[in-house]
């Protein structure tokens, strides 16, 4: 909590919640800040005053540190939205327009504010519940766009596959949603642990803005999640989906690191991916050598798939990470048959990485045995 850190402590929290407020905003997202509603005081009037004096110029310090420009500006309780108005955005005077709710007053910024006429709604105090600042909030938010679990549930019912492509930049972005567009297909962009610690959160955020302005259904998808720290950060980032990667552990450190993220991720609205089994090949300079590569056993995928609770599986039947061998790829089909009939009776989608290099035939027969989604990585490297 920022009442309890060290001002060094503090100032990095601060900083954190500001990237990500910005991301957020520029993407088109509601954003939300807030303090926790729980009461901390200290051994006396003078400690418990000093929490609430951090806590409260906290919040201050946060909005006056955002800078990119919100559609509106929302603010709950008399003291709060005084010293927001004021600190924070600088505001002077502001032109009544209304009320947002009976009792919820409506400003409109004035010029010499840091962000001229945006509506800015009080929230007094002692008005309104939850539910009313539900209400404001649901009536000024942006719509939402398709989830990846919309997304491949729709796949499911109308026997098709959709394609997740990674991304590296603004360029590859736009690609890949011109792509859609032009077949007026729905799908997903992928950012890879590389790729985002070079990006960071302004890749993320480019994604996001893309996907709210694409014609089709695009949604954003954190791939192999390898390492807990990173896939923690991923899940305060907006993706619409993650990918937990602990294809590396044995089976049970694999269920265990997965099942963890996996209701973190699912309390969050993400669909959860998980691999199971260990391609070879490289991606993004991460290598499995061919002898550490293995199938995906379907006893294991059973337990796997119960324990853990997640969404889609991965699954290993041949394919690689990178190039196939000049003798082309050589699928177990046999074995996606049977994965096919088991992530059916579970609820749960199939998907295949892997899919650069694969030639179409081959695609629309794993298509056919189940498959609903792609990854291809290689093949948008190359281009």
């Amino acid at each position: 909590m920022i009442s309890l850190k060290s001002t060094e402590e503090r100032d990095q929290e601060i900083s954190r919640i500001v990237e990500l407020g910005n991301a957020y905003i520029q993407s088109g997202r509601d954003t939300l800040v807030v303090t926790s509603r729980q009461l901390i005081t200290g051994k006396t009037p003078e400690e418990s005053l000093e929490i609430n004096y951090k806590v409260s110029s906290a919040l201050v310090e946060i909005v006056r540190r955002i800078d990119s420009r919100p559609r509106y500006i929302l603010a709950k309780g008399g003291i709060t939205s005084s010293d927001l108005a004021t600190k924070a955005l600088e505001a002077r005077r502001a032109k009544v327009m209304g009320q947002a709710l009976a009792g919820v007053p409506l400003w409109q910024l004035g010029p010499e504010s840091r962000h001229p006429g945006v509506p800015y709604i009080v929230f007094p105090g002692n008005v309104g519940d939850n539910s009313a600042l539900a209400e404001v909030v649901q009536n000024w938010a942006c719509p939402s766009r398709s989830s990846t679990k919309e997304l491949l549930l729709n796949a499911e019912k109308s026997g098709y596959a959709v394609g997740a492509f990674n991304v590296y930049n603004l360029e590859g972005i736009e690609a890949v949603i011109a792509a859609a567009e032009a077949e007026e297909s729905p799908a997903i962009l992928q950012v890879h642990p590389s790729s985002l610690k070079q990006g960071g959160v302004p890749l993320v955020a480019c994604c996001i803005a893309a996907a709210e302005r694409a014609n089709v259904p695009i949604t954003v998808h954190y791939d192999h999640g390898a390492d807990k720290h990173d896939l923690l950060g991923a899940l305060e980032m907006g993706f619409d989906s993650v990918m937990v990667d602990g294809s590396h552990l044995t089976l049970e450190e694999n269920i265990l690191y997965t099942k963890n993220i996996s209701s973190l991720a699912h309390a969050e609205g993400m669909l959860v991916e998980a691999e199971l089994g260990r391609l070879s090949g490289t991606e993004d300079g991460l290598t499995v050598e061919e002898y550490e590569a293995r199938f995906t056993d379907i006893a294991q995928a059973e337990q796997f798939i119960d324990e853990t609770g997640i969404d889609a599986l991965a699954v290993c039947i041949g394919n690689v990470h990178g190039k196939y061998p000049p003798s082309g790829p050589n699928l177990r089909l046999d074995l996606l048959k049977e994965l096919r009939a088991l992530t059916m009776k579970k609820g749960v989608s199939l998907v295949l990485h892997g899919a650069s290099g694969l030639p179409h035939e081959l695609v629309k027969e794993c298509i056919d045995l189940g498959v609903r989604k792609f990854n291809v990585n290689t093949e948008v490297r190359n281009s």
